[in-house]
């Protein structure tokens, strides 16, 4: 049994994890970028809705007329405003998706690779 030493073994570890990495396929490559992507859209969408709650919260509290109230009603126009764009970030984001899919299947020169 051969002896290697820790930086040996690290740069061992190093390259198969790189040779991992080159033979992930296309449509796999594809899939993990589509889960980060999602994953990011997610994210947005728990933000905003906890914010609504929040704010809901808020305006429950104050008496209307007040500056805390017209803040309230102020912020939860604007977040109406940034929530009604989530369903175009997610129909480009899946046309992304889309397109990286078929320029990776059939390659960049028109299936030529």
């Amino acid at each position: 049994m051969q002896k290697f030493s820790n930086a040996r073994l690290a740069l061992m570890t190093a390259e198969v994890y790189r040779n991992m990495k080159m033979q992930i396929s296309k449509k796999g490559a594809s899939i993990m970028e589509l889960s980060s992507g999602i994953l990011g859209f997610v994210v947005v969408a728990v933000v905003a809705v906890v914010g609504f709650l929040i704010n809901a919260k808020l305006a429950l509290q104050t008496t209307s007329g007040t500056y805390a109230y017209n803040a309230t009603v102020t912020v939860d126009s604007s977040m109406q405003t940034i929530v009604s764009f989530l369903p175009i970030v997610a129909i480009v984001l899946v046309g992304g998706f889309v397109i990286v899919y078929l320029l990776r299947s059939f390659g960049p020169g028109g299936g030529s690779a």
